[in-house]
């Protein structure tokens, strides 16, 4: 039996001769080459994702929490309750929700001034930054942005009321119209 192999002759035009090999040594030397340029991706790849990571963490830090260096104070419903009724003079609730959530009900004694509104920072202005709020909306993301404004605009004692109306609700505490 007779065996043939293929070869392959590549011509260096720098010099007058052949480089001859084999089909598995220019086969061999391809794979190398894909090898080396896989690798390659896959350093970028990673390169690119730490870049996203480092990018991501120098978002945070500049957000707006971090500036206020302000933790996010929160008190859930029934403790909200407790202190507005054993207290009701020091803590001052504002129902950030619209005028028409805050209609169909909301918390005795609560103030309304929706987050949304253009005037919100109109009316801060005319509210005294000593005194102790608790704001609460629908569930926590109008609450959160409300807190945060406050913050930016020297409030001392701010709360959030956890779950916002909805777990206040859910508490079976009393609300009026």
């Amino acid at each position: 039996m007779y065996h043939l192999s293929l070869t392959i002759c590549i011509n260096d035009y720098n010099k007058t001769s052949f480089d001859c090999k084999s089909e598995y040594q220019a086969k061999t030397e391809v794979y190398k080459m894909q090898l080396i340029i896989l690798n390659i991706l896959i350093l970028f790849l990673l390169f690119l994702v730490m870049v996203a990571i480092i990018l991501d963490i120098l978002r945070r830090k500049h957000s707006v929490a971090y500036q206020n260096k302000q933790m996010l104070m929160a008190i859930d419903p029934k403790t909200v309750y407790e202190l507005i009724n054993k207290n009701s003079r020091e803590y001052q609730l504002i129902d950030v929700r619209s005028p028409k959530e805050f209609s169909r009900k909301h918390i005795k004694n609560a103030i309304n001034m929706s987050v949304m509104d253009l005037n919100y920072i109109k009316f801060l202005k005319k509210l005294n930054k000593q005194q102790k709020y608790i704001i609460y909306g629908q569930r926590d993301s109008r609450s959160q942005r409300a807190f945060y404004i406050m913050k930016k605009h020297k409030f001392k004692e701010v709360y959030i009321m956890n779950g916002g109306m909805l777990e206040w609700d859910m508490q079976d505490l009393p609300t009026e119209k």
